[in-house]
């Protein structure tokens, strides 16, 4: 009996580890909705252009004021009609313990999953306490989606699938997003069970103050207190790119080449060395496959990365700069 339980307190620990470690973001789909929205509108792609001409004029001014930023934050629950605490329907806690684990990975707490070697973001994110009309809020707003055929079926279309369309979804449950920050906590995307493939994308920070700004991410990663996608969408959402970014110029997120090392280019960040992305997301590597004589390996657990989340502890100093 004694040998049982130390076996079973081993697995249980080892759950725990697997669980804190070995979640990958590579199921980010920013950069394909980026892709998207530009097919949509070649005249993003010009004011995209025109946005990244003026962060770079800014020269990357390090901040030097104490303030600290607070975005109010709502997270609208699409949940498929289940009581409280059952299946996407999340309970409070989840959410509130979610929201902390983000703001200490922005804010580099000491002895959190955000305790690493980068820099205090100066960015906080804060649940709602005043909603649209003015009343009292605790920040989520829950959206029964049942009578939504579409959604109930595959959730989120998004690679042509025969979910709901985004901009549908977000007209169902959305707060004016020059006041508040949104965010979609889903059941699927692509028939997918939120277990495979894209797990959430945030909108560029160009769309910011439109009716489609925030990001979406499937109910089983928002749960996990364990995981970083949230704070890597949040990422995105601030205009922050993948550290490797230019390493896939043909757009199929299969074929990778080695990006430049111009730091005008890429994810527009010197302190990142230029890198392709990874495929086992493990953080082991001893070297820059592309650049070995750069020995910088910070990228390796950098949020913005495709690294283990149990890797992934920091933002880098000008990727502070551009987010402010």
């Amino acid at each position: 009996m004694k040998k049982l339980i130390t076996l079973c307190l081993l697995l249980s620990q080892i759950t725990i580890f697997a669980q804190e470690n070995n979640h990958t973001v590579n199921s980010c789909g920013s950069e394909a909705l980026n892709k998207q929205l530009i097919q949509n509108s070649p005249k993003l792609a010009l004011k995209i252009a025109n946005y990244e001409k003026a962060v770079q004029s800014r020269k990357f001014t390090a901040k030097t004021s104490p303030t600290t930023y607070q975005i109010p934050v709502v997270v609208h629950v699409m949940h498929k009609g289940e009581s409280i605490g059952e299946g996407t329907n999340l309970i409070d806690a989840k959410k509130k313990k979610k929201m902390k684990a983000i703001n200490e990975q922005f804010r580099k707490i000491p002895g959190s999953t955000g305790d690493g070697a980068g820099v205090d973001m100066e960015i906080e994110f804060i649940l709602a306490v005043v909603d649209p009309e003015g009343n009292q809020t605790n920040g989520i707003d829950r959206y029964d989606m049942s009578s939504q055929i579409a959604y109930m079926n595959n959730g989120i279309n998004f690679y042509n699938s025969n979910g709901i369309s985004q901009s549908s979804l977000k007209a169902l449950a959305f707060w004016d997003s020059n006041l508040y920050y949104n965010i979609w906590i889903v059941s699927e995307v692509d028939d997918n069970n939120g277990q495979s493939r894209i797990q959430g994308a945030a909108q560029p920070a160009t769309m910011h103050g439109t009716a489609e700004d925030g990001f979406f991410i499937v109910s089983n990663s928002f749960k996990d207190s364990f995981g970083r996608m949230e704070t890597h969408e949040l990422g995105h959402a601030f205009n922050l790119y993948h550290t490797f970014q230019g390493d896939n110029p043909s757009g199929d997120g299969v074929t990778v080449v080695c990006p430049t090392d111009n730091p005008a280019q890429g994810d527009f960040c010197a302190d990142t060395s230029p890198h392709i992305r990874v495929t086992s997301g493990d953080c082991s590597a001893t070297s820059n496959s592309c650049y070995p004589d750069n020995t910088d390996l910070g990228y390796l657990n950098n949020y913005m990365n495709y690294t283990l989340d149990g890797c992934r502890n920091m933002f880098t100093a000008d990727q502070k700069n551009r987010a402010i």
